[in-house]
């Protein structure tokens, strides 16, 4: 489930109608704000708002977006994860085997308590330029910062 704000729902809409003018579907919009469960459509429609808010409150919409769904995943039983991971199989290319694959996808799943979020570039850690707008990245205070959260050093 997602938390979708009043305000989320109009940009949401705009997005979806884009998605069925292109993909010839019939995805229904959303009604209401509030925590609800969204389809696929609705939920990528959701995460990539661009033109509400900030960049970092988009990419905060596709975090959570990501991490409900391990979450959603985490929730069904084996032979469930097994049939997803068949499903999906046929939409990547790897050079693992379906075995490896599982071990490496029960280990995520296996993690999904200790999910810690790190937004590059950190707060305090980058200028605006405008014209063209870009952000420059202090990349002297940023590696640091990144590898004691990966590495968690203090």
């Amino acid at each position: 489930d997602i938390d979708v704000t009043a305000g989320e729902v109009k940009f949401a809409n705009q997005n979806i109608n884009e998605e069925n003018a292109l993909l010839g579907t019939n995805v229904p919009l959303l009604t209401h704000g509030g925590r609800q469960t969204l389809s696929g459509v609705q939920a990528t429609s959701w995460a990539r708002i661009r033109s509400l808010d900030s960049d970092y409150v988009r990419s905060g919409r596709q975090r959570t977006l990501a991490i409900s769904l391990m979450h959603k995943v985490a929730s069904y039983k084996w032979t469930a994860k097994i049939a997803l991971l068949e499903d999906a199989a046929g939409m990547f290319e790897t050079n693992m085997n379906s075995k490896d694959m599982m071990r490496l996808a029960t280990d995520a799943v296996d993690v999904l308590g200790e999910v810690k979020e790190y937004r590059a570039p950190a707060d305090g850690m980058f200028k605006v330029q405008d014209n063209p707008w870009m952000m420059i990245v202090d990349w002297s205070k940023q590696l640091p910062d990144l590898h004691r959260f990966i590495w968690e050093e203090e």
